[in-house]
């Protein structure tokens, strides 16, 4: 039930904003190992979640679930140099080298992480 189709945060970020907006924000996964934090954007209301993933994080803080999200999103690129920062007020900031998002089905199963997402220039 592990949707493949992630956008790069660089694509459309408003769209990341909108779709997280008013949901409840739980930080679902963090491997300090590979530098990889994934935070999911819930609402009962929705039959889709907004999953939010940072890889090569280089600072990350937040609280492990808070109410109504409001994103913010500072894109430092030049090329495949450069770094996104996420925040959202105090409960959440993120320092990383890149960041996908999805939507995917609400499910109780396991979520599947794969090597899929590739880190390219384009």
């Amino acid at each position: 039930m592990w949707t493949k189709d992630w956008t790069r945060i660089e694509v459309n970020p408003q769209e990341l904003i909108d779709a997280c907006r008013g949901r409840r924000a739980q930080a679902w996964g963090y491997v300090v190992s590979h530098a990889m934090f994934l935070v999911r954007f819930h609402e009962m209301q929705q039959d889709s979640d907004v999953y939010l993933l940072c890889k090569g994080c280089e600072e990350v803080s937040f609280l492990s679930g808070w109410p109504d999200a409001e994103l913010s999103l500072d894109i430092r690129r030049t090329g495949q140099d450069g770094e996104v920062e996420i925040t959202d007020g105090e409960r959440l900031r993120i320092l990383c080298g890149w960041a996908f998002w999805t939507k995917s089905a609400q499910s109780d199963g396991f979520l599947h992480l794969d090597d899929s997402i590739k880190i390219s220039a384009d």
